[in-house]
């Protein structure tokens, strides 16, 4: 969803300014911060699951070792 309004923005501002300068540089910015998302949002997901898994470990643990 959110490359799909990264898209349709990119293309109108496209549109507005084809072929000059502005354009080069954006598209070279938009795939900058575009790169840029994908690793951190993975790099958060990551960080994230090694919590849930470190959590649900401790929790099965303490549960099962206690029953």
């Amino acid at each position: 969803m959110i490359f799909l309004g990264f898209s349709t923005c990119s293309m109108d501002f496209r549109q507005t300014f084809s072929g000059s300068w502005l354009e080069i540089s954006f598209w070279v910015l938009h795939s900058i911060c575009t790169v840029s998302f994908c690793l951190s949002f993975l790099s958060l997901w990551f960080k994230y699951s090694i919590v849930s898994v470190c959590f649900w470990y401790y929790c099965f643990g303490v549960f099962g070792g206690s029953q």
